[in-house]
């Protein structure tokens, strides 16, 4: 074979470095050829030298990453990222089976067409931007040990996670907390979580790995507040601003001109829904909208396949990356009680606040196709029944 700086002055761009070992490395323990294929005797012939290329070795379909990283390829073979559990047990559910291995042909391979193009890559991790946000190397061909946030975690996590986070002027929302400390992504995010086998876990919440806001923050606190409704309250219910909620599918299509859902999307809500996760051990936790329908999937020529559509809320449990100390509902007028901010009823709460819950109301003006789905995270019988009476008058 050529020596390396043969290949390197014909194909490799260096940019401000001298050989491609300073570049990253990887290049100092094995040749271009060891992860892309090609031939490499064959140097003159572009085309010659390109046959049998590998131009994505770390995708799904080569995963060359695994042949040194064993321990790391084979737990995120099945981790969240790559498989999309969760995505896939919604599927299922909806369909009236227990797995979706037993989902119709005719949902997976429409899974396997959209939503799974999003499956994220060694390589859309740490060394180049997604495929479906562009593509383009961070920084040449150097490999990063730490995903880039701005390029990779948030090219993809983008309307429902980075404009919460870094905040938006334009829609009246600060930064989160947390990024305004200077905490990326996986400050609380890290290679434990993103790499764990998650075979069998039906959501991200249910990921031994997840982060929790009691990792960081004590039940035990001086608060009075938190030691009302540590146990009744999932933490965003007062501390989350409002957040992006979509009502529709991102993908182009038939779903993107149904008209029900065409008329809105993402549109920035808050609502508090009662928890939807049971073992989360909070009676109301704050609810996103998910952008489903009945209809969703007929495009894939899965008509009539959504059987038990109404088994599982579209307004599904979440954790808006949208912290603040203050909020709405945190803050309150002189003389005011925490309840004026934040209460419905009487003494001290107001109807206005009604605004704040996902009340039946509220579901059936805006998705009457999804009233019997929400029922259970449907905000009124779980309220004081006084409450509900000041609405009436």
């Amino acid at each position: 074979m050529p020596p390396l700086e043969a290949w390197e002055k014909v194909y490799i761009k260096l940019g401000s470095k001298d050989s491609v070992e300073e570049l990253d490395n990887h290049f100092m323990m094995q040749t271009c050829t060891e992860c892309h294929g090609g031939n490499p005797n064959e140097l003159d012939d572009y085309e010659v030298a390109h046959e049998g290329l590998i131009d994505d070795p770390a995708s799904i379909e080569n995963r060359v990453c695994g042949k040194c990283h064993t321990g790391i390829d084979t737990t995120y073979a099945n981790s969240l990222h790559q498989q999309l559990w969760g995505e896939k047990t919604a599927i299922a559910k909806r369909a009236g089976v227990d797995s979706f291995e037993e989902c119709p042909a005719s949902l997976q391979d429409g899974h396997a067409g959209e939503c799974a193009r999003c499956h994220a890559s060694c390589g859309d991790c740490h060394v180049s931007r997604p495929d479906d946000v562009g593509q383009g190397f961070i920084d040449s061909h150097k490999f990063k040990k730490k995903p880039h946030q701005k390029n990779q975690c948030m090219a993809c996590h983008g309307s429902r996670i980075a404009f919460d986070y870094m905040g938006d002027s334009e829609a009246g929302r600060d930064p989160d907390a947390h990024f305004a400390k200077g905490w990326d992504c996986m400050k609380c995010h890290d290679q434990y979580e993103m790499h764990a086998d998650a075979t069998g876990v039906s959501d991200r919440y249910h990921l031994s790995q997840a982060p929790k806001c009691e990792d960081c923050h004590d039940e035990a606190d001086s608060n009075q507040y938190h030691q009302t409704h540590w146990s009744d309250l999932a933490c965003q219910v007062c501390h989350s601003q409002a957040y992006n909620n979509c009502t529709r599918c991102h993908v182009g299509g038939e779903w993107a001109e149904d008209p029900i859902y065409a008329e809105q999307s993402p549109t920035l809500d808050f609502r508090i829904g009662a928890n939807p996760i049971a073992d989360r051990g909070f009676d109301f936790a704050v609810v996103r909208h998910a952008p489903i329908a009945p209809s969703s999937y007929d495009n894939w020529g899965a008509e009539g396949t959504m059987v038990n559509f109404d088994d599982l809320p579209t307004w599904k449990f979440a954790t808006p990356h949208s912290i603040r100390r203050w909020t709405p509902r945190t803050e309150v007028g002189a003389g005011d009680g925490c309840a004026a901010s934040c209460h419905i009823g009487a003494p001290m709460g107001k109807a206005e606040n009604a605004k704040f819950y996902l009340l039946e109301d509220y579901v059936e003006t805006n998705w009457p196709l999804e009233l019997d789905a929400n029922e259970s995270v449907i905000v009124d019988d779980a309220l004081p029944s006084d409450w509900l009476l000041e609405l009436d008058q």
